[in-house]
C-alpha cells in the first residue's frame, strides 16, 4: 500500500505544549501558532486518534503505520518502524 494519510494539528493556546506522536514516545517542542502535519505510510486501515490534555497533544498511529512530522514543511521527527499490533492482553489507549 503506497497511500499517505495526513492530520493537521494547530495550537491555538498562548503557551507552548508538547506534541507526542505514540506508540513511538517521540515528542516535540510545538510553539504558541505552530500547525504540524503528521504524514502517516500505512501498510493496513487505520484511523488517527488524537489527544488533547491541558498542555500536551498526542497523536497516535495504528499498527503497521509508519509516521513524519513537519512544520512549515520542514521535517521534525518520524519513524520507519511500523507500529506493531496490539498484544491481545493489552486494552489500546483509545
Amino acid at each position: 500500500m503506497t497511500t499517505k494519510d495526513r492530520i493537521k494539528v494547530r495550537n491555538d493556546r498562548k503557551r507552548p505544549v508538547d506534541f507526542f506522536m505514540e506508540p513511538w514516545g517521540t515528542r516535540v517542542a510545538m510553539p504558541v501558532g505552530a500547525v504540524f502535519e503528521v504524514v502517516v505510510r500505512p501498510t493496513q486501515p487505520g484511523r488517527f486518534e488524537v489527544a488533547v490534555g491541558e498542555d500536551h497533544v498526542t497523536v497516535y498511529g495504528w499498527t503497521g503505520a509508519r509516521f513524519a512530522v513537519y512544520c512549515d514543511g520542514r521535517f521534525l521527527a518520524g519513524s520507519e518502524v511500523p507500529v506493531p499490533p496490539v498484544p491481545a492482553n493489552v486494552e489500546h489507549p483509545a
